[in-house]
């Protein structure tokens, strides 16, 4: 039980089990874009962000495009990245879950 529990400097325990769940949940996501988006997007596509609201006076920025198969692919090895990156060395955060989560946004 003593093995799977590391003391962190601030006083709080981080559990092993908790770094492999993260960890694993991450690398679980990242194969799931590619499974899901990834293999279902043809290439040549794009997709267009409009990055202006419809009636502003502020000045006009013009449209961002992205070719849609690899920013897939960018944004799953992102996530494959952090996944083994916690499995590895852990995410040393105050909030750990918070730095996580922020991934998914």
């Amino acid at each position: 039980m003593t093995a799977d529990i590391q003391q962190k400097p601030d006083g709080k325990r981080s559990s092993l089990r908790s770094r492999l769940a993260w960890g694993l949940v991450l690398i679980g996501v990242g194969v799931l874009i590619i499974f899901f988006f990834g293999f279902n997007s043809l290439p040549g596509q794009q997709a267009t962000f409009g990055l202006n609201l419809a009636h502003s006076q502020a000045i006009p920025v013009p449209d961002l495009i992205l070719p849609v198969q690899t920013s897939i692919y960018v944004l799953a090895l992102v996530m494959v990245f952090a996944g083994a990156y916690q499995l590895a060395r852990g995410i040393r955060s105050i909030h750990e879950e918070t730095s996580i989560s922020e991934l998914f946004i």
